[in-house]
C-alpha cells in the first residue's frame, strides 16, 4: 500500500543542472480533510508573477478531489479554501484572493 505523497518542485535554466528538489505542498495533517493522504497529477503555471498549482489528491478513505494553491513565492503557497461545489460566488472569491496576492 502506498504511503503519503507530497508535491515537489525543482527548476533548471539549461535542462542539465537542476536545483535541489523541495517539497512545496504536503498532505494536510487533519484526518477529515480530503487531501490527507497524498497528492498527484499536478500542473503548475506562472502568470503575472503568481504561481498557480492545480493538483489531484485523495484522503485515507480514497475520496478524490482537485485543489488549487497560489502565491508569488513557489515555496510559500496559499491554499484556496472555497467550496466550488456549493458556492455560486466561488469564482469571484478566487479572483479577490489573486488580486490581494498581487498587491502584497
Amino acid at each position: 500500500k502506498r504511503g503519503v505523497a507530497s508535491l515537489y518542485h525543482t527548476e533548471s535554466k539549461d535542462n542539465k543542472k537542476w536545483s535541489k528538489c523541495t517539497e512545496i505542498i504536503k498532505p494536510t495533517s487533519k484526518t477529515k480533510n480530503w487531501d490527507n493522504r497524498g497528492m498527484y497529477r499536478s500542473s503548475m503555471i506562472k502568470k503575472d508573477g503568481i504561481y498557480y498549482v492545480f493538483y489531484s489528491a485523495s484522503d485515507k478513505e480514497n475520496i478524490k478531489g482537485i485543489g488549487i494553491m497560489y502565491g508569488k513565492d513557489i515555496n510559500k503557497l496559499h491554499k484556496v479554501n472555497i467550496d466550488y461545489k456549493n458556492d455560486i460566488d466561488a469564482a469571484k472569491k478566487f479572483e479577490k484572493l489573486i488580486k490581494k496576492e498581487k498587491n502584497r
